[in-house]
């Protein structure tokens, strides 16, 4: 198994890969982490991980300029069904936007905007940097055996900004910090934190695990969710196709009687000489600019 670590130039990368390393020990088949910028690496990858350090803007703009990077997160994890985690900015680039300074897209994967904490207690400083104990909204496979509630092990925060997402079923946990705020999301087979699990000694170390011996699909607990948003209003796929897509499993085929126009279409097999990865594969860079760093 190879676990991808997506190099944009916005994260802890050497402090993730050394506690997803760490994570690893005393597996009897530890997997392979990777540190790397090269799409077709991430959609061959079994796992996928995106960290993220600094404003939502910029790490956008960082994943949008290495060439196919966005197309193949897209489809190993929405099309393939294979596991995601995204980590502080990482987890907020799941949302539909983000609004720090700027009005920014983000990959939609979870609905709801990215926007500035407002503690209810005034002198409650932002960002909020320090340690927090989670309270657990819904059952989640990474989640089990983890110590949390109020008397739990606690998670390093720091950011100025949280994910508020529309739907309530995929915030999985929450912090306080003069209210309440996102700190576990998750949807099919992606999660996300806002806190940082490299940094958040032994809990993290747990949770990293957990998500590594994740098998999306093999879990009753696993929440039931609407279509997937590219495959809402395309004709001929139901609630078997979208079902087996979200496991991870081929597309039913539909019988000759069942089989109409949109349904005809969409299992259309592809042609012989194409290459699915031609999109993926990285091409000449520009000259990044120097960004500034800010708290996500």
């Amino acid at each position: 198994m190879t676990v991808a670590i997506i190099d944009y130039g916005s994260g802890n990368l050497h402090s993730a890969a050394k506690a997803f390393e760490r994570a690893t020990r005393g597996m009897d088949a530890p997997p392979k982490i990777v540190v790397t910028r090269d799409p077709e690496r991430v959609f061959r990858a079994d796992r996928i991980v995106l960290p993220g350090v600094g404003a939502f803007a910029d790490c956008r703009r960082g994943l949008n300029e290495l060439d196919g990077m966005v197309d193949a997160m897209t489809e190993a994890v929405r099309d393939k069904a294979k596991p995601f985690f995204g980590i502080c900015v990482g987890m907020q680039l799941m949302a539909t936007r983000g609004k720090e300074h700027v009005t920014t897209d983000g990959l939609n994967w979870i609905a709801g905007d990215v926007e500035k904490i407002t503690p209810d207690d005034e002198s409650l400083k932002i960002p909020h940097m320090g340690w927090n104990t989670l309270e657990v909204l819904r059952e989640h496979p990474v989640l089990d055996g983890l110590p949390l509630g109020p008397k739990g092990r606690h998670a390093y925060f720091v950011h100025s900004y949280q994910l508020n997402a529309v739907n309530e079923k995929e915030v999985l946990a929450r912090a306080d910090y003069g209210g309440p705020i996102t700190a576990i999301v998750g949807r099919d087979t992606a999660i996300g934190t806002q806190f940082h699990p490299e940094k958040s000694q032994r809990f993290g170390l747990a949770l990293i695990a957990n998500f590594l011996k994740w098998k999306p699909g093999c879990n009753s607990t696993q929440a039931v969710v609407p279509p997937l948003p590219f495959l809402r209003g395309r004709a001929g796929v139901g609630a078997a196709t979208h079902a087996a897509l979200s496991l991870g499993a081929p597309p039913p085929r539909p019988s000759p009687a069942s089989a109409g126009e949109g349904a005809t279409a969409f299992l259309v097999p592809k042609r012989p000489d194409h290459d699915p990865l031609s999109r993926h594969r990285p091409q000449k860079r520009p000259v990044r600019s120097p960004r500034t760093r800010r708290h996500g």
